[in-house]
């Protein structure tokens, strides 16, 4: 009984959540290594603010992301300001056709990318099909 706690049975494989927790730290540091330190966007390994703006627009639109398009020039902001003209009631524009920083986009992208779950048995079906179909 000297492993247990509040009556919870002692481990049998010999591992606890502070080893997965470092086991897991250590993991990402050495990959983080290994890229160069270039993954700064989570887990996901791809650096979206780096990426193409057209990019980020067509995984927004096929993903039908809840987050306006982006602006082409980066001092789109700037020149297209937000006036007073925007917000009367004759000149509101809707909510999805308002632009933000691709910054911002590229957030809304890494987040609903790093959310998507991963179906292991339509990878391999995936993989299997191409392997076939190029051999």
């Amino acid at each position: 009984a000297r492993g247990r706690r509040n009556g919870a049975p002692a481990l049998t494989n010999g591992s606890s959540l502070k080893e997965v927790i470092s086991a897991s730290t250590d993991t990402a540091g050495s990959a983080s290594r290994n890229t160069g330190g270039q993954n700064h966007n989570g887990n996901s390994g791809i650096s979206w603010t780096s990426e193409e703006l057209a990019l980020l627009q067509d995984y927004r639109n096929t993903y039908r992301l809840d987050t306006p398009s982006a602006f082409k020039n980066p001092m789109g902001h700037a020149i297209l300001g937000r006036g007073i003209g925007k917000y009367s009631p004759t000149m509101a524009r809707k909510r999805a056709e308002r632009r933000v920083p691709k910054d911002q986009l590229a957030m809304a992208v890494r987040k609903n990318f790093n959310a998507l779950a991963v179906s292991e048995a339509d990878v391999i079906v995936d993989l299997l099909y191409k392997v076939h179909s190029q051999g």
